[in-house]
């Protein structure tokens, strides 16, 4: 029907918030569709629906330039091209944590609008634990348009892997039973992730709406999370021997005055875990500490302090095992029996 009409006509047609390839070829499925001279514009938060259409050439929007930024910031904070005086500093800083994504630095200058320092203090600390709904709404439409396992990739890489090697990642990945080499593929069409020179990149606020999935169940139990990556969440649990079979994932790795005092059984329950990531000093083991997490996959644990593993350690499952300035004499006392 479009295309019977529209053959012989020039026409403006912008198709905005396309979701999948079906979509496009229905409603505009090519340029002899219409009349010379058209112009056709799609939005979309897959890239895969321009791919498949060849017909279309694609940009990818880019974030603002600081000044762009900042006068976009300032329309919407002070109601003017550029900011107060005495809010120089502070617009920085909101600058630095948008990172020119017109949607967050829209929100956060109508959020900011009219109120005193101290409240753009207080909400810049809180920014670091509890994002805004209204940019949160909008990123996470990419996010749940995908299937559970691309989920969880997107949620231990938010968590554990962003800026790391692509296939270090993906060798980790696959000991965990994911099929990275198809699902990063997938991320990266919907914009939640890019892959540059072998490295995996996540803008800063879809890390931290990944950090609010895994925290949204349970905010106040981070026994329940299914990944840790914070020092203090991963303290409390560990010295409380609170460690649940929800937790897939733990990486330590803030640098710290004082290290961690494990408890001999402070992985006693954790029979999920798959990934685990200590750095250099950040725990004290006694002579029984045990680790009987027969699902691990990777294990970094920089400066590990005693001569083996413990007698209960399972090594069938790995695919990563980094040891760094550790003490190990021997990998463990006894025989282990590994699958080939």
């Amino acid at each position: 029907m479009i295309k019977s009409n529209c053959c012989l006509e020039k026409v403006l047609i912008v198709l905005d918030d396309v979701d999948c390839p079906r979509q496009l070829k229905f409603l505009a499925g090519g340029s002899e569709w219409f009349g010379r001279g058209s112009i056709i514009i799609v939005t979309t938060r897959n890239k895969r629906c321009l791919d498949v259409h060849k017909t279309y050439s694609s940009y990818e929007a880019k974030g603002l330039a600081h000044n762009k930024a900042l006068e976009l910031f300032s329309w919407n904070a002070f109601q003017q091209p550029h900011p107060k005086d005495s809010y120089v500093n502070l617009c920085n800083r909101v600058l630095r944590y948008a990172k020119g994504l017109p949607l967050a630095l829209q929100v956060l200058g109508s959020f900011l609008f009219q109120r005193d320092e101290d409240e753009w203090e207080s909400t810049l600390h809180r920014l670091k634990t509890i994002p805004l709904d209204d940019i949160q709404k909008v990123l996470r439409m990419s996010y749940d348009g995908l299937d559970d396992k691309c989920k969880k990739l997107f949620l231990h890489i938010a968590c554990f892997f962003k800026d790391c090697k692509e296939k270090i990642v993906t060798r980790i990945l696959e000991g965990c039973r994911f099929h990275p080499k198809i699902e990063l593929k997938v991320l990266d069409e919907r914009y939640l992730i890019s892959i540059s020179h072998g490295i995996i990149r996540m803008h800063d606020l879809l890390q931290e709406m990944g950090w609010a999935i895994v925290r949204e169940k349970s905010p106040d139990n981070p026994d329940e999370w299914s990944r840790l990556w914070e020092y203090e969440d991963i303290k409390s649990i560990l010295t409380k021997n609170q460690g649940t079979k929800n937790i897939e994932g733990i990486f330590l790795n803030e640098t710290i005055a004082e290290p961690i005092q494990l408890p001999a059984e402070a992985f006693k329950k954790m029979n999920r875990l798959r990934l685990l990531k200590v750095g250099y000093n950040m725990v004290q083991l006694s002579q029984d500490f045990e680790l009987p997490c027969r699902e691990l996959t990777y294990l970094d644990w920089n400066k590990y302090s005693l001569e083996s593993m413990p007698s209960n350690f399972h090594a069938d499952k790995l695919v990563e095992l980094h040891l760094q300035f550790s003490h190990i004499r021997h990998l463990w006392e006894g025989n282990i029996m590994l699958e080939c």
